[in-house]
């Protein structure tokens, strides 16, 4: 379940991201993973909404083929009291401008806009220092702020493979704070998995979308509304 298989990980590596922190800091530019991967992504959000805590939980199997200009995401998510949960499969063509979501065993089509982003630690972003993981990863640890939410990210040293993720809200930091933890990344991606069912319904409405600002967006509102039918 969510439950299970994301609250001791993510404990256990938020304290390593955070630990990392400590290491020594030196200049050098940011990185960008490989072009073709998957992996799966495990998240943990909580906030506060009219002062009544909320935990949301995600496990989110990430394929990602930027060389190709296409992405997919297989969402599950469920808040941890149980009474929200979402699943869907949601495929990026960005050269083929279209994304297909599919949910609840119905197909829709949007037309998508711009051009797919590559992973990369933001331009901006300050290195914070390195620390291992396992006597044998060695890790960067990266901090930077995106639309007022304060974001430190952890990536492996070589190939910039994501490890680690923590944000909380700036403004109002006791309110909204989450955690990200990547697990099982390979490299390369299956190209079938591109392939959407047939007879897919055309909504006419146009989408754009960024992984990055996916990722960093509040765990509650981004995934667990659906999409307007």
């Amino acid at each position: 379940t969510g439950k299970s298989f994301l609250a001791k990980p993510l404990t256990m590596f938020a304290i390593v991201a955070f630990a990392a922190l400590a290491a020594l800091a030196s200049a050098q530019n940011p990185c960008c993973t490989p072009e073709s991967w998957t992996g799966i992504r495990g998240g943990l959000g909580a906030q506060v909404f009219s002062l009544q805590p909320q935990l949301d939980g995600i496990g989110e199997v990430t394929y990602y083929d930027y060389a190709n200009n296409r992405l997919r995401l297989d969402l599950d998510i469920e808040s941890l009291d149980g009474s929200r949960n979402r699943k869907a499969i949601e495929i990026f063509l960005w050269s083929e401008g279209v994304q297909y979501v599919i949910e609840d065993g119905v197909c829709k089509a949007y037309n998508l806009t711009g051009n797919m982003a590559a992973f990369c630690v933001p331009a901006n972003a300050e290195k914070r220092g390195e620390a291992t993981l396992g006597g044998s990863v060695v890790t960067e640890a990266w901090s930077y702020t995106e639309n007022n939410v304060g974001i430190e990210l952890i990536v492996a040293k070589s190939g910039c493979i994501p490890v680690v993720q923590a944000a909380a809200d700036v403004v109002t930091i006791t309110e909204r704070a989450e955690a990200n933890l990547w697990l099982n990344i390979s490299a390369g991606v299956d190209p079938a998995v591109f392939t959407p069912p047939s007879g897919c319904q055309t909504t006419g409405q146009t989408v754009s979308f960024d992984l990055m600002s996916h990722i960093h967006k509040d765990l509650h509102k981004r995934i667990l509304a659906k999409r307007a039918h």
